[in-house]
Parts: structure tokens; sequence; C-alpha cells
């Protein structure tokens, strides 16, 4: 079941939503998946920020600097593109981009060259 991330109905900051906050560093993960939601760049950037290196130390640890630099540019690019498979009711937004990662084992376990040598006997 995905949950849709809303903003809080008791916000302190009357009047400014997450959408009219042009610091996102002060935005909770929450608000970044609003922010990022409705195609706010900056929102991902900040996210980025927070998780990204996360993200690149464990991708790097278990398949390399290349396919970390990779891996780690497509678990973002797919928050950017479905904000709203995160489920924050179940796991932090780090906990869900490392999950994501970890589904990425068997593509990223294969090197592209290793790829087109199994495509190849398969022929």
């Amino acid at each position: 079941m995905t949950h849709v991330v809303s903003a809080p109905a008791d916000s302190s900051r009357r009047g400014q939503g997450v959408l009219d906050d042009p610091d996102m560093s002060a935005s909770s993960d929450a608000g970044l998946l609003i922010a990022i939601a409705r195609r706010r760049s900056d929102a991902l950037a900040e996210a980025y920020r927070r998780h990204g290196p996360s993200i690149y130390f464990v991708a790097e640890r278990k398949w390399g600097q290349r396919q970390a630099e990779q891996l780690t540019m497509e678990i973002f690019l797919t928050l950017w593109r479905r904000p709203d498979a995160v489920d924050l009711d179940r796991r932090s937004l780090r906990a869900h981009l490392l999950t994501h990662l970890g589904r990425t084992d068997t593509m990223a376990g294969t090197t592209p060259p290793q790829r087109g040598r199994v495509e190849a006997l398969h022929q």
C-alpha cells in the first residue's frame, strides 16, 4: 500500500506551505517529498544532499565507483519520477532509498560487458 504524503495540518507557519518555502534545507523528508511531487528540483537537490552520500557509500562498497555513480543517479531519478512510491509510515526516506538500491543488486552485480557475453551465449 502506498502512502500519499501530505502537509501536516498543524503547521506552525500558517500561510507558508512547503511550496512557498525557498529554503528546502529546513524541510522534513515529508516536506521534500511533497515538493518533489510538485516538481521542485531544489527539493530533489536537498534530498540528494541529505541522502546521496549514504546511497553512494553503500553502492561503492558493493559495486565499485563507476557503478556507484550510476546507481546513485538512478535511485534519485526514480525518486523524482515516483515520489508517491515512498511510504514514510513504513520507513524513512533514507531507508526507502537504500532498500531501492538493494533491489538493484541483480542488475548492478553484472557489469555491461558481462551482460553482453551472457546475451551472446543465449543467441
